[in-house]
Parts: C-alpha cells; sequence; structure tokens
C-alpha cells in the first residue's frame, strides 16, 4: 500500500464533512432523538482535529499535536455517548474530564519530555482501545430481553474490526521500539488513516440503522396501543349505553328504556297501518 497520508486526511475530511452535515439535518428533524446530536458533535471534532493536523506548518506545536490528537480522542467519546444516550445513560462528566486529563499528560510526556513516536501512537491509540470497547459493552446491553438485533451487531461488528485495527496498530508501535527495520511506519500511518476514515462512514449507517429500526418499532407499538385504545372506548360506550337503560340493581329496563321500547313499538304500529290503509 502507497497511499499518500495528505491525500487521505483530504479524503477523510470531506468524508466527514458530508457525514456530519447528514447527522445534523437528521438531528434537527428528529429533535426529540438527542443521541443524534451527539453523533453530530462528534463528526465535527473529527473535522477539527483533521484541520488541525493537516495545517501543522501554521499551528504551534501543542495545538497541531496535543490539542488535535484530544480531540480526535473527542470524536470516539462522543460516539461513545450517542451510543449511550440512546440507551437512556447519562453523559459521565467528570470520568470523562478525568480521562482527557491523563490523556494530555501522557501524550505531552512523551512529546515533549521524553520523545517517543511509538508511545504516543501507544498512548493514543490505547485510549481509542479502550473507548472503543466501552461502545461495545453499551451495544451488548440488554435493551429487550433478547439477544440484540441485527441492526446492533452489525455495529458491534463495525466497532469490533477497528478496535482489532487499533489493537494491531498498538502492537506494531511496541514491536517498532524493539525492530526497527522489521515495519514500515507509513504504511501503518496510511492503514490508520484509512480505517479511522472507514470507521466513521460505517458506524453513522449503522447508528443510523439502530435508529430507523428503533423507530419503526415505536410507530408499530403506537399503533397497536392506539387499537386497543379504540377497542377499549367501543367496550365503554357500550356498557355506558347498557347502564343508561338499565337499573343497577335489578338489572331490568329503567324508565328511560321503556320508553325507548314504547317509541319502537309506536313507529312500528304508524307504518303497519300506512301499509294496511
Amino acid at each position: 500500500m502507497n497511499l499518500d497520508v495528505q491525500t487521505l486526511f483530504i479524503a477523510n475530511l470531506s468524508t466527514s464533512f458530508i457525514v456530519a452535515i447528514l447527522m445534523i439535518v437528521i438531528w434537527r428533524t428528529q429533535e426529540y432523538c438527542s443521541s443524534l446530536g451527539w453523533i453530530s458533535l462528534s463528526f465535527i471534532c473529527l473535522i477539527s482535529s483533521d484541520l488541525l493536523i493537516s495545517f501543522d506548518d501554521y499551528f504551534p506545536s501543542f495545538i497541531s499535536a496535543v490539542i488535535a490528537n484530544t480531540i480526535y480522542l473527542l470524536w470516539i467519546i462522543f460516539l461513545w455517548q450517542g451510543v449511550r444516550d440512546f440507551q437512556g445513560l447519562a453523559f459521565p462528566l467528570k470520568s470523562v474530564v478525568l480521562s482527557l486529563a491523563v490523556f494530555i499528560i501522557l501524550f505531552s510526556y512523551y512529546r515533549y519530555i521524553k520523545f517517543d513516536a511509538n508511545m504516543q501512537i501507544v498512548v493514543f491509540s490505547g485510549f481509542v482501545l479502550v473507548y472503543s470497547i466501552l461502545t461495545m459493552a453499551v451495544l451488548l446491553k440488554p435493551i429487550h430481553s433478547k439477544w440484540p438485533a441485527t441492526e446492533y451487531k452489525f455495529t458491534l461488528c463495525i466497532v469490533l474490526s477497528f478496535a482489532v485495527v487499533t489493537l494491531l496498530r498498538i502492537s506494531n508501535a511496541v514491536i517498532d521500539k524493539i525492530s526497527h527495520e522489521w515495519i514500515n511506519r507509513d504504511v501503518i500511518q496510511q492503514i490508520s488513516i484509512l480505517s479511522y476514515g472507514l470507521y466513521s462512514v460505517a458506524f453513522a449507517l449503522g447508528f443510523l440503522w439502530i435508529l430507523q429500526r428503533h423507530l419503526a418499532k415505536q410507530i408499530k407499538m403506537r399503533e397497536e396501543a392506539l387499537k386497543a385504545a379504540y377497542l377499549l372506548t367501543d367496550k365503554l360506550r357500550e356498557e355506558a349505553e347498557r347502564a343508561a337503560l338499565h337499573d343497577p340493581l335489578t338489572l331490568a329496563g329503567n324508565r328511560r328504556k321503556f320508553i325507548i321500547n314504547a317509541d319502537m313499538e309506536r313507529n312500528v304500529i304508524f307504518v303497519i297501518n300506512i301499509h294496511c290503509a
């Protein structure tokens, strides 16, 4: 594989921009689904980090390296939170802030104090792997009593594939510290950038599939509830009409029932007289 890194960044940036616009439009038209807001925010973070990394010559090293990778990590965190929010789980602000602080400290240490490019990859990929595993854990939580449906399995396989690629990147970085001739670092970087782009698109499609199936189930449940309400209304109306025409103790017809029956007999007699005349 021999792909230009700058080209991959531009391709990822363009794809992320299109997906972000799509998710924002869907979110604004379906405002009750706040999880789409988290997904949209994640892609905004992905676009921002790609821009900072692509134009590193115009920004200080701390912004184009530490801040850019932190924003990149927020992309994974907000994807995780989007799945959590869809299942009604609150955003763990303290835990996220603490993990980001630890990441910034470790990443800055291996970039400015004890420079080690491989350890920077290990630190970043390690945090990405952790939040990918947390995303898989949330997807596996039983929403219903049965095993997750096909759309959950599909999204779970996407996250699992991305986690495997991330784990391989960590392994390659560790091996590269031992044997520098064994691995082509450019190839690993190209694969990582390509996997991030593919993962972002595939995850968005998987989540939209989950949302579509969820909305379809809600519509079906509401139709069944509305049908049950109509049946109950008809039953209550019949009981009310019966109660209005009968005595509650003897269940015999009351005065109103007698008047209605008398009117019906009078009408029958009137019709018979007309035919006989």
